[in-house]
């Protein structure tokens, strides 16, 4: 990650750092990471790491462009 800020910075890129991500990430990630989204005035989301942070900072972007966050989903069944 030390990496990754370098170069963002190096390019003048403001930087909010959110590490709340937890392994399979909760709707409750998704919220506190939003709170930071939107306090920073973020205008981007980058993520580093593997898979988890990928898929928070997805859930992430999904709502901070629409008004609910989705916390539960139907079961399927084949």
């Amino acid at each position: 990650m030390d990496k990754t800020l370098h170069y963002l910075r190096e390019a003048g890129i403001e930087v909010a750092i959110f590490d709340g991500v937890e392994p399979n990430p909760k709707d409750t990630n998704v919220r506190d990471g939003l709170a930071v989204f939107r306090r920073e005035q973020c205008d981007i989301i980058v993520t580093v790491g593997g898979g988890s942070p990928h898929d928070c900072g997805k859930g992430i972007g999904i709502a901070a462009t629409h008004e609910a966050i989705c916390t539960s989903m139907p079961e399927s069944r084949p």
